[in-house]
């Protein structure tokens, strides 16, 4: 009697100590699981981050040299407040003063063209800068 007492309070003690176990296995799998997760995240945001460099570096170097004679001036304001001017020939595509803003460190992809008086936005067609971008 008092060894099947014995045996099954062991028993007991075996299946609690068994759940235990496995229960701390599953948390430590989550834990593993979540911390993969966001090891992902973490290098998807750096290898786009490092294709934005890349790209950027690419477009550097296909820019045309600003031209001293007939020239039209823009100007770009950066999210930060600061400002960038740059001399384009009057002959410069849309393409290329897009290139030349995603340049700048500063800027995200996303930004549109404007004018200052009368203020408002210049509607530009989505397929050239997008051709380039992707």
């Amino acid at each position: 009697m008092i060894m099947q007492e014995q045996d099954a309070a062991f028993q007991e003690s075996l299946v609690r100590d068994q759940e235990r176990a496995r229960k701390k296995k599953e948390e430590e799998d989550a834990i593993k699981k979540i911390q993969e997760e966001e090891d992902r995240i973490k290098k998807l945001k750096e290898d786009k981050i490092a294709a934005r460099e890349d790209l950027r570096e690419i477009l550097k170097l296909s820019l045309q040299e600003e031209t001293k004679e007939d020239t039209i001036a823009l100007l770009f304001r950066l999210p930060n407040g600061s400002r960038v001017s740059r001399k384009f020939a009057p002959s410069s595509s849309i393409k290329e003063i897009y290139e030349f803003a995603l340049t700048l460190r500063r800027i995200t992809q996303f930004f549109r063209p404007g004018q200052q008086l009368p203020q408002a936005c210049v509607a530009v067609r989505r397929r050239v800068i997008h051709e380039k971008l992707h």
